[in-house]
C-alpha cells in the first residue's frame, strides 16, 4: 500500500469506506449538504448584487439642476415613467411619493409641473397664479400659509429637492473670454441651484446646467466642451484637442454637418437648454 500514489490511496480508502453502508450514507449526506449550502450561498450573493447596486444608486442622488418653467412642465404627472415635481419659492421638490395628491387624478395635480408659490399662499386653484414664485405683495397670513406649506414639503414630508426653477437671462453677445469662464466652477448666481455651464453650438450659447449637469459638470464625460464652442468637436464626435479647441467648420463633410444639426436639435428642442447668448468668437 505504501507504494500507491496519493490519488490511488484516496480512491482505495473511499472504496473501503463505501463497502460499509452506514459510512457511505454519512459520506453522501455530508457531500449533499455541502453542495446545497454552496448553491444557497452562491444564489444569495447573486441576489444581493442588484440590491447593493440599487442601494448605491439611492445613496448617490443626481446633483441639483436648474429648470426653466418650460422644462418643469414635463414633470406634471401625466407620464407614468416620469417623476412629479412641484416648485415652491423657486425650489423644485420631487413629490412622486404622493401620486394620489399630485398625480394625474390627484386633487393638487394642477400644481404638478409648475411653481405653486402663489397658489398655495392664497389657496388658489387659478391657473393664472401658477409660475409666479415672487412673494412680493403677499399679506402676513399668506406668507404664514406659504411658510407652512414649505415646511411641510421640506421637513414633514421630506420631499427631495432636485433643483430650482430659474428665469434665464435675456440672450446677449458673449465673447470667447466670457464663455471660458462659464464652466460650472464660477460663483453660483443667486436663485440658481448650480452655476451655469455654457457651450456654444452653431453660434448659440446654451446653458446646459438646465438639465445637463451630469453630462457636462467637472469630471463628467463631456466636461471638456464646457466653456467652449463645441461645434466642430460635436460634428466630428471627437475629443481631440485640435477639434475641441477649433471653431473651423468649412472643412466638415456633409455627414458631419448632419451630425452637428442633430446636436443642435437636441440642445434646442429635445433638452430645451435655454439660449443665453450668441457667440462672436472674439476675446
Amino acid at each position: 500500500f505504501s507504494k500507491l500514489t496519493m490519488m490511488e490511496a484516496l480512491i482505495h480508502q473511499l472504496k473501503t469506506a463505501l463497502s460499509n453502508t452506514s459510512v457511505a450514507v454519512v459520506i453522501c449526506t455530508t457531500i449533499l449538504s455541502f453542495v446545497i449550502t454552496a448553491l444557497l450561498f452562491s444564489g444569495r450573493n447573486k441576489a444581493q448584487e442588484p440590491a447593493k447596486k440599487q442601494a448605491q444608486e439611492e445613496e448617490e442622488p443626481e446633483p441639483p439642476r436648474n429648470f426653466t418653467f418650460e422644462q418643469l412642465k414635463k414633470y406634471d404627472g401625466s407620464e407614468e415613467d416620469e417623476p412629479i415635481y412641484v416648485a415652491l419659492r423657486g425650489v423644485v421638490f420631487d413629490v412622486s411619493s404622493a401620486p394620489t395628491h399630485y398625480g394625474k387624478d390627484g386633487a393638487y395635480n394642477l400644481f404638478a409641473g409648475h411653481d405653486a408659490t402663489r397658489n398655495l399662499a392664497k389657496m388658489s386653484f387659478e391657473e393664472d397664479d401658477l409660475n409666479k414664485p415672487s412673494t412680493e405683495g403677499f399679506s402676513v397670513s399668506e406668507i404664514d400659509s406659504l411658510d407652512g406649506w414649505y415646511t411641510t414639503f421640506k421637513e414633514y414630508k421630506q420631499y427631495p429637492i432636485v433643483g430650482r426653477v430659474v428665469e434665464p437671462p435675456k440672450p446677449r453677445k458673449i465673447s470667447r473670454e466670457e464663455l471660458q469662464e462659464m464652466r460650472g466652477k464660477q460663483t453660483c448666481p443667486e436663485g440658481y441651484a448650480t452655476a451655469p455651464i455654457c457651450i456654444s453650438v452653431k453660434g448659440n450659447v446654451y446653458d446646459v446646467s438646465f438639465g445637463g449637469v451630469t453630462f457636462y459638470m467637472e469630471g463628467a464625460a463631456y466636461h471638456l466642451f464646457a466653456g467652449k464652442d463645441a461645434s466642430r468637436a460635436l460634428a466630428k464626435m471627437s475629443f481631440k484637442d485640435e477639434d475641441v479647441n477649433s471653431t473651423e467648420l468649412k472643412d466638415l463633410s456633409e455627414k458631419e454637418l448632419k451630425v452637428l444639426d442633430d446636436w443642435e436639435n437636441t440642445f434646442k428642442n429635445r433638452k430645451k437648454y435655454p439660449i443665453i447668448g450668441f457667440y462672436d468668437g472674439r476675446k
